[in-house]
């Protein structure tokens, strides 16, 4: 048999899964292996990884007679980034005119929230188009309301949201 991973796409992020799909002519039935375990109960022609791993699958024809495993592909999953946090250098109390510098826990790229939406930033590449994700670590706010931040990790994994900050 072979297994192909829909899309092409190899590795997810923790929560995400990749669809697995084995094919071998006159198959009534599959057998999945990670790492050269059998996956208990995973009998169908699609397999959801959720774990890291290598996967291979095997045949069963109508006699239930298995085949040879085929090749392995390769999944990897990668970690979400810790539950960032917000620090800011000033009090919470502003005045009008008056700006709060916020700063995110470290990560390669930030989402910030205010009052629960995505507040969008000129993109680095073409001020003329605004994105949510940023490369913004820092932001200075003026506005009333709740803050919090998602962090990305290298792999395009996003954290969930930090505590607010009022």
């Amino acid at each position: 048999p072979t297994i192909s991973a829909t899309g092409g796409i190899n590795a997810a992020c923790e929560g995400e899964s990749i669809e697995l799909t084995a094919n071998s002519l006159g198959a009534v039935s599959y057998k999945w292996y990670q790492n050269g375990a059998v996956i208990g109960g995973a009998t169908g022609s699609i397999y959801n990884a959720t774990t890291t791993g290598n996967y291979t699958v095997s045949a069963l024809n109508a006699n239930g007679c298995e085949s040879d495993q085929s090749a392995a592909i390769a999944i990897t999953i990668h970690n979400l980034p810790v539950k960032p946090s917000i620090t800011t250098n000033d009090n919470l109390q502003i005045c009008e005119g008056e700006f709060i510098k916020l700063t995110s826990s470290v990560g390669v790229l930030y989402e910030w929230y205010h009052n629960g939406n995505p507040i969008q930033f000129p993109s680095d590449a073409d001020p003329s188009v605004m994105v949510t994700v940023s490369n913004k670590q820092t932001i200075d706010v003026n506005m009333a309301g709740t803050y919090t931040v998602k962090v990305y990790n290298t792999q395009g994994c996003a954290s969930v949201q930090s505590d607010a900050v009022v």
